[in-house]
Order: C-alpha cells, then sequence, then structure tokens
C-alpha cells in the first residue's frame, strides 16, 4: 500500500518541503524533534535519529594545527565539520567524514571555533542533516607570560581595619587584560599596616605569576589642641592611633617659610608635647602625622589639621587678677548692703580697686607688645579717657539735683573702668 503525504524533514539540503511517496517499510531518518519523527510514528515507519554530537573537543596538537574530536554516533552516514574565526561570523563547511576525528593542519596562530553535525542518506538518496552543535574553541596565539604585563600603580590606602582590595588594571600593551580571563588576583597583608601583596596569576593565554604592592597608611592624626600655653611653654596633645609606632611633630618656621620637624616620639602611647622656651603673644603653628615602621621603611599618615597657637601667660596672669578684682568688688558692695560701709563708701573703694586694675593691665600690655601695637593702644587709650570723662559728666548732669548724685557717678565710673580693663586683656594680651 502506497500513499501520498507532505512532510518536514528538518536540515534536508535540498530545501525543507518535500512530497514524496514513502512505503509503510520505508526507514526515515530525522531529528527526534522534527515533524518527521511524529510523521514515523503515525505512519508506522521506522526511525533513526540524527542528533548532533556530543563531547566534542578541539585540542592544539603543534603549533599550527588543531585536532577536532567528538563521540561517535550510530546509524549515520558520517559528519560534517565546520570552522570559523569569529564565534559570531560565518562557519564554513571544511570536511566531510565517516571518521569522528579530524587533524586541522595549517592554521595561523589566532582563535577557531568549530562546529559539528551529523548527515545520513534518507530515501531515494537524498541527504538529511543532523543539527549544528555548538561551537568549542580552540586557541592557537602563543601563550604570553603574565610577568612582561603591566600593573597600574596603587594608590595608597588608609587604614580600615578591614581587608584593602582595591582594583587593578592589567595591559599587555595597549590591551586591557580581563580579570577571571586572562587572570586571577589574591591579597596578601592587606588589612594591617604595611605593605600589602596583589598576586596576579595567569590564565588561559597567559602563565606565570606576578606581583604588586601597595600601602596601607596610618589615618589622619586627629584633634590636634593646646592644652597649656603659659610660663613661655606650650603643650600639644592629640588622639592616639593605635597602629603607629610614634608621631612626629612639626613646628612652622618663618624665617624659611617651611615646617620643621622639632621631635619624633617613639611610643605610640606618648600623645602630648610641650614646647619650651617659646615668646609670648606669638603665634606658632604646628601639624602632627603619625608613622609605623615596617621593615626597613617608615608608613607615614596624613599631617594633621594645623594648631595655630601662641603663649597667653600675662593674658593668663591680668585673668586671675581680673576675677579676684571681681571678688573685692562684691565684697565692698555686700559690705554697703549690710550698713558697714556706706553706699558711697562702698562703691567708692571698689571703684578704686578696678582703677588700680585697669592701670595695671595697660602698662602689661604696653610692655609685652610691638611697637606698632603699642602706638594703637597709647591712641585708643586717650580715645577711651576723652569718653570716659565726658559720660561721668553726663551723669553728674543727669543726677545733679540727687542727693544720690555722687554714688552714681561713682557707680559709672566702676562700669566703665571695668569695662575698659577687660577689652585691655581680651584684645592686646
Amino acid at each position: 500500500m502506497h500513499f501520498y503525504t507532505v512532510i518536514l524533514i528538518y536540515g534536508n539540503t535540498y530545501g525543507s518541503w518535500y512530497q514524496k511517496w514513502f512505503p509503510e517499510t520505508t526507514i526515515l531518518y530525522g531529528i527526534s524533534t522534527s515533524i518527521i519523527y511524529q510523521y514515523a510514528v503515525s505512519y508506522g515507519n521506522s526511525f533513526i535519529k540524527i542528533d548532533s554530537p556530543s563531547n566534542i573537543q578541539a585540542q592544539k596538537s603543534s603549533k599550527n594545527s588543531i585536532y577536532v574530536s567528538w563521540n561517535e554516533v550510530n546509524n549515520v552516514a558520517g559528519y560534517k565539520l565546520y570552522r570559523s574565526t569569529n564565534i559570531n561570523g560565518t562557519f564554513e563547511h571544511i570536511a566531510t567524514l565517516t571518521d569522528n576525528y579530524y587533524d586541522d593542519i595549517n592554521l595561523q596562530t589566532i582563535k577557531y571555533y568549530y562546529k559539528v553535525r551529523t548527515y545520513q542518506y534518507g530515501y531515494e538518496d537524498f541527504s538529511i542533516d543532523g543539527v549544528l552543535s555548538n561551537a568549542i574553541l580552540c586557541d592557537l596565539t602563543p601563550i604570553k607570560n603574565i610577568q612582561n604585563v603591566t600593573v597600574n600603580a596603587i594608590k595608597e590606602r588608609q587604614y580600615t581595619g578591614k581587608a584593602q582590595t582595591p582594583d587593578i588594571i592589567v595591559k599587555d600593551g595597549s590591551t586591557t587584560l580581563t580579570r577571571g580571563v586572562d587572570y586571577s588576583v589574591s591579597y596578601k597583608n592587606n588589612i594591617n599596616v604595611g605593605l600589602a601583596t596583589v598576586t596576579i596569576t595567569g590564565k588561559n593565554r597567559y602563565a606565570g605569576v606576578k606581583t604588586a604592592n601597595f600601602k596601607i597608611i596610618l589615618n589622619k592624626v586627629k584633634n590636634l589642641r593646646t592644652q597649656k600655653a603659659n610660663k613661655k611653654q606650650i603643650k600639644i596633645v592629640w588622639d592616639k592611633d593605635s597602629q603607629a609606632t610614634g608621631y612626629e611633630i612639626y613646628r612652622y618656621d618663618s624665617s624659611s617659610n617651611k615646617y620643621k620637624l622639632i621631635k619624633t616620639i617613639v611610643s605610640n602611647g606618648t600623645i602630648d608635647y610641650t614646647d619650651k622656651n617659646l615668646k609670648n603673644k606669638v603665634k606658632y603653628k604646628y601639624k602632627v602625622r603619625a608613622y609605623k615602621n615596617s621593615g626597613n621603611q617608615k608608613l607615614y599618615g596624613e599631617y594633621s589639621t594645623i594648631l595655630i597657637t601662641s603663649v597667653k601667660e600675662k593674658y593668663n596672669l591680668c585673668m586671675k587678677r581680673y576675677k579676684k578684682a571681681n571678688e573685692k568688688e562684691k565684697k565692698y558692695l555686700k559690705k554697703g548692703l549690710n550698713a558697714e560701709l556706706s553706699m558711697f563708701q562702698a562703691i567708692y573703694k571698689a571703684r578704686m580697686v578696678w582703677e588700680k586694675e585697669m592701670n595695671y593691665v595697660y602698662k602689661v600690655a604696653i610692655s609685652h607688645n610691638s611697637k606698632t601695637v603699642k602706638k594703637k593702644l597709647e591712641k585708643e587709650q586717650k580715645k577711651w579717657k576723652k569718653s570716659y570723662d565726658k559720660k561721668l559728666n553726663k551723669t553728674n548732669a543727669a543726677w545733679s539735683n540727687s542727693m544720690n548724685r555722687e554714688v552714681r557717678v561713682c557707680e559709672e565710673s566702676l562700669r566703665l573702668l571695668k569695662k575698659r580693663t577687660s577689652a585691655i586683656i581680651k584684645k592686646y594680651l
């Protein structure tokens, strides 16, 4: 019995559609996922699968040749081998074979990609091709020594207490290599302050090992401040750095316009320094940085923020006197309130305390400042005296008809003297 039907044979070399007579005894060949397989099942024909080969391998057999092999497939006429130099390019048919291997010779030293398919002769000798396999790569590019590549300079990293894994750029000439493809990376000694190591190990077309280094440095010294500034000395302090070996203290030298090292501290637990034999009222600038001994090297942290300070010995002295004068004033005024003295006597005595104090502070300021500042202070004092007299005259006139006139004038004089004393201390000492 014969019948007429239309079937689709996947991958047939003469086209996709065929119109044929198939006796029931005809053995059909095709892909197990194709329509022809369904036809065979439906009409009772024998069916032989033409699937793509498995376990395809392409291995370098010499400098210019590649040995391609795959698992043998039963019940096929043979195999067709295809080659390309680009995985996304056109694959050229290079061989029709009955063996499951092929030695591809006289090649260039570049990358090659291979695909394989089976084929079989079907009814009336038309050729049925199987599905192409996935591409397999073999690279004839010569293997290079990873030691000949260049690695970018890795910037210093500040200590964080955690592992530091900076990105690196590896180049072979102008070509940037790909991490994970051309090389792998590992890190060593990359937590604490010191010299960390990056190990670059070649992969695939690169072989060997190359190392690079980067420094993990100390942090910037924090909270530099003045603790004391008197008796021609300045004591500075800062926060401890647990990673440091010690600290270096620098002071600005106006004659050279540079900071000069004045002290090296060799213990990380010593976090203060006293600078001696200094001049009063002169501004001094300091900065501090931590260091750590690492082998034969000294690794430095960033400089602290600059501290500007000065010896204020006379300022401190005058402020102590100011406080004592304030206490005397309160003592006299209390006696006035308790009727131990008349209010006029009490205020007058307090006024005399501040007149004495202002004159003392004025003389100290004159003797401990430069000529330019001295002239400025003298001029300012004359101007203040005129203002002082004017205000007292105004107060006297305002209370001229009152029995409390003398008390009010004395009160105003006390207030003005006390205010002027404070102003001289703050501005000139």
